[in-house]
């Protein structure tokens, strides 16, 4: 696995992260792995999965409405002059160095390509860039003009991919719970983030069906390992092994 590759390798670990596994449904795949005896009852695991995604969706409707109901959400598929403005001030103490062109060539919509529904082509890969549903959803949280958030994140299957959540601590609230209507009208099961905050934000103001989290490690070349002692990273700078 990779924690046994790298200790072979001569890498150090920078800092560690949890990351958050928020179930906002039951997933059929996750039951049947969990379960495998289950599997000959398929049909039944993928009932359960869209009555509890009607179940849970219903519990937190009057919430989501009341949280978002002042909002104004504006899909976007790259960042405008303003937008970037707005977010800049939030990545200036990233390890991984930002700009405009840098977050426009991560959220463009060409890196995710859906299969045409006759195509036998699969991809076996950790990270995927095609599959049949598959995509990536860009865009920033308005109220009264101003911009609250910049949100962005990939999906493939049933399963969402926090790239950015650009917000303020006091408005995360919000930002939980515009994201919560994106991924069910996707109709995804759970999502996965580093962003504590928004991780607490679910759990606390929405139901969910489960949250769990996973120490993960941020590694770098014992050649530059010693000038980033002591940096912080975030969710936005990169991948966690």
């Amino acid at each position: 696995n990779a924690d046994k590759f790298y200790k072979k390798q001569p890498f150090s670990i920078i800092r560690t992260i949890q990351r958050h596994t928020i179930f906002i449904a039951l997933d059929h795949h996750i039951i049947i792995q969990k379960i495998p005896i289950v599997k000959h009852v398929k049909f039944f695991v993928k009932w359960l999965e869209k009555v509890s995604r009607k179940v849970y969706s219903w519990l937190n409707l009057s919430k989501v409405k009341e949280l978002t109901k002042n909002l104004n959400i504006k899909y976007i598929n790259q960042l405008d002059t303003d937008t970037w403005h707005f977010v800049k001030p939030f990545l200036d103490n990233d390890l991984i160095l930002k700009d405009k062109d840098y977050i426009n060539w991560q959220i463009a919509s060409t890196q995710y390509l859906p299969i045409p529904w006759n195509s036998k082509k699969n991809n076996t890969g950790i990270v995927k860039g095609f599959g049949e549903k598959i995509g990536i959803v860009n865009y920033i949280l308005q109220q009264d003009g101003q911009i609250l958030a910049f949100v962005s994140f990939s999906y493939i299957g049933n399963v969402a991919y926090m790239k950015y959540c650009i917000s303020s601590k006091e408005n995360m609230t919000k930002v939980s719970a515009s994201i919560y209507e994106n991924l069910m009208k996707l109709k995804l099961n759970y999502i996965f983030t580093d962003n504590a905050i928004l991780a607490d934000s679910f759990t606390n103001e929405l139901r969910t069906v489960y949250q769990y989290t996973q120490t993960k490690k941020s590694m770098a070349h014992n050649t530059v390992h010693p000038k980033l002692s002591g940096m912080s990273l975030v969710e936005q700078d990169g991948h966690f092994i």
